[in-house]
C-alpha cells in the first residue's frame, strides 16, 4: 500500500484509516487513509514530498472548524497542525505564532501582555492557521486587520516563503492561501497596547454579540457568507428555514446560518439540508447563498 511508505520518513506519530469526524467541530467526516501529526517543518516539508512524488491528494487540518468532510472520507494524507505546532511568544508589541494555536489562547496572552486586537475573536473556535485561510472575522473585524506577515512552506516547491499583508490578499473570508495550498507556519500579528481594563471590556463586548451562536451541538461554524448588505442568518430565518431538518442535520433554533448535528448526522444529510436552505432564500429574496464552510473529501459536490 502506497500510503505505509510515508512512515519511514516521518519523525511524528502517523495512523491509517482515521475517522476523521473525531477532528472535526461537527462530528461528521469518514476515513482519511493516513493522517500525520509532524513534530517539525521538516516533517511538514517531508509529507508534502510524499505526496507530490505519489500524486496523492493532501489537506491542513486545524481545529476542524469551517470545514465539512464527506462520509466517503479523505482519498490521502491529512496533516494535523494542532497538536505539535502550538508556540507563540511576544517581540516589540506584537505576537509571533504558529499555526497551530487556537484563536482563544492567543486573546488570553495578548490580554495578559496588554495587546488589543484580538479581542473580536471571541467564541472563534479555531486554529490560528485555519483563521489565516479563510480571514476568519466577526462584528466588521477580521483577522487580516492585525496581520503583517504570514510564513509558509509552499507546496508547489517545498520552499520557506513569506507573504507580506498585501501579497496575502485579504478579503471578506477571502486569501491568497485559498488558491495556492501552502502549509501555513507562522503568522505576525501586529497588536496596539492598551490597558487591562480596556481589553477586558473589549472582550465582554464582542462576547455578548456571540451569545445567539450555538454552543451546546456539534457545528461547523457559519455555513454561508453574509451577502453585500445583508445577513445569511436573517434571511434564512425569514424564509422559514429555522429548525429544518434532515437526518440528524438541523438548522439551528439559535441562530439559522448554523446547521448543528444532533448526533447521528452525515455529510449527506447537512448537504440536502444546505439545498433546502439555498432554494427557499432564492426563492423568496432573489438571493445565491455563497458557502463559507469548505467541504473537502471522495463525492463533494457543492
Amino acid at each position: 500500500m502506497v500510503f505505509k511508505a510515508i512512515v519511514k520518513d516521518i519523525k511524528g506519530k502517523v495512523e491509517f484509516d482515521v475517522p476523521l469526524r473525531d477532528f472535526t467541530s461537527i462530528s461528521i467526516g469518514g476515513l482519511a487513509k493516513a493522517v500525520v501529526e509532524p513534530v517539525d517543518v521538516e516533517d511538514v516539508r517531508r509529507v508534502i514530498d510524499f505526496s507530490r512524488n505519489e500524486d496523492v491528494p493532501l489537506l491542513f487540518l486545524g481545529n476542524g472548524t469551517n470545514v465539512l468532510i464527506m462520509d466517503e472520507g479523505f482519498p490521502g494524507v491529512v496533516v494535523r497542525v494542532a497538536p505539535n505546532f502550538g508556540k507563540y511568544w511576544v517581540e516589540d508589541g506584537s505576537i509571533v505564532a504558529e499555526a497551530g494555536v487556537s484563536l482563544h489562547e492567543l486573546i488570553k496572552v495578548s490580554q495578559n501582555e496588554g495587546l488589543s486586537g484580538l479581542e473580536f475573536a471571541i467564541g472563534i473556535p479555531g486554529s490560528l492557521g485555519g483563521a489565516i485561510w479563510i480571514n476568519a472575522g466577526a462584528n466588521s473585524h477580521s483577522i487580516g486587520d492585525i496581520v503583517e506577515k504570514v510564513d509558509v512552506i509552499t507546496t508547489q516547491d517545498l520552499e520557506y516563503k513569506s507573504f507580506s499583508k498585501n501579497e496575502i490578499g485579504f478579503g471578506y473570508r477571502r486569501t491568497v492561501f485559498q488558491e495556492r495550498p501552502d502549509f501555513i507556519w507562522k503568522v505576525y500579528l501586529k497588536l496596539r497596547e492598551a490597558s487591562l481594563e480596556e481589553i477586558k471590556n473589549n472582550i465582554l463586548e464582542f462576547a455578548d454579540r456571540r451569545k445567539s451562536q450555538p454552543a451546546n451541538l456539534p457545528s461547523a461554524g457559519c455555513i454561508f457568507k453574509n451577502p453585500p448588505g445583508n445577513y445569511a442568518g436573517k434571511l434564512i430565518e425569514l424564509a422559514g428555514c429555522k429548525g429544518l431538518r434532515v437526518g440528524g442535520a438541523v438548522v439551528s433554533s439559535e441562530h439559522a446560518n448554523f446547521i448543528v448535528n444532533r448526533g447521528d448526522a452525515t455529510s449527506t444529510d447537512v448537504l440536502k439540508l444546505i439545498e433546502i436552505i439555498r432554494e427557499k432564500v432564492r426563492r423568496d429574496f432573489g438571493v445565491e447563498l455563497e458557502l463559507e464552510i469548505d467541504i473537502k473529501g471522495r463525492g463533494s459536490r457543492i
